[in-house]
């Protein structure tokens, strides 16, 4: 016997609650990528203005000031450009995050690659970076002694090999950019008297990173005076000779 049709037409089968949450997903990827697709071309041309002006210039969504520090490489030959982000509602730049930055031409293919990694990080905020050192500067006026830098984070913003566009030559081209933002980190902390820099190395992190990463932040401490010592943080260096002690944190 047939079933028969309701009043106002057939039976209609509602949307499981699966499909529902797969549209829901669609949905909210597409948003994400319409929305970094001009987040992106926005951060290229804040670069150019870092690259060809004076350079400084702002993030995308306003949130940070970016003053370039330098570039990497000879006058002629610019191969990445060190660049300071500021939060706008910090103005005592209290944190201040290191950028490494390629050319505007391969800042898009690093832009597209960062869209492989977990989101709200590096890759995210500052869209065509290969890189950034996040640094906090614990400083204490009445006991200056005590001020050290806190490194927060060292993180990538893009996923290799599975990233399209990126290729191992360009890869490797930039693959020192660690030991260049930490460059940075160890020059600023002497120029401000600061003689203790410490690492953080996440516990989400996997043993193998927290290795990797530990491994460099000693190496480049190393060659600025710094030596490690043991402390209750994962990894934590200390300037052998006491220097001038500068009120300024960055």
């Amino acid at each position: 016997m047939k079933r028969e049709k309701q009043k106002g037409g057939e039976n209609k089968k509602k949307p499981s609650q699966k499909k529902k949450a797969i549209a829901k997903n669609l949905l909210a990827k597409a948003a994400f990528e319409l929305s970094y697709a001009g987040a992106k071309l926005s951060a290229v041309e804040s670069l150019k203005a870092i690259w060809e002006g004076n350079g400084t210039t702002k993030s995308r969504h306003q949130m940070y000031n970016l003053t370039r520090i330098g570039f990497i490489g000879s006058l002629n030959k610019k191969k990445a450009a060190i660049v300071k982000a500021v939060q706008r509602t910090e103005p005592h730049e209290r944190t201040v995050t290191l950028i490494y930055y390629p050319a505007p031409n391969e800042a898009l293919l690093f832009a597209d690659a960062s869209q492989k990694v977990m989101g709200m990080g590096p890759g995210w905020y500052f869209p065509g970076c290969v890189g950034a050192v996040s640094v906090y500067s614990h400083f204490k006026a009445h006991q200056k002694e005590e001020s050290y830098y806190e490194i927060d984070y060292m993180q990538g913003s893009y996923y290799f090999p599975k990233s399209s566009g990126l290729t191992r030559e360009l890869v490797t081209k930039h693959g020192g950019w660690r030991h260049h933002l930490l460059e940075q980190v160890f020059l600023q902390a002497k120029k401000n008297g600061i003689r203790r820099v410490v690492l953080n190395l996440r516990s989400g992190l996997k043993r193998t990173q927290r290795k990797y990463q530990k491994g460099i932040f000693e190496q480049v401490a190393k060659k600025h005076g710094f030596e490690p010592v043991k402390g209750k943080y994962s990894s934590e260096v200390q300037l052998k000779e006491i220097p001038w002690l500068n009120p300024n944190s960055f």
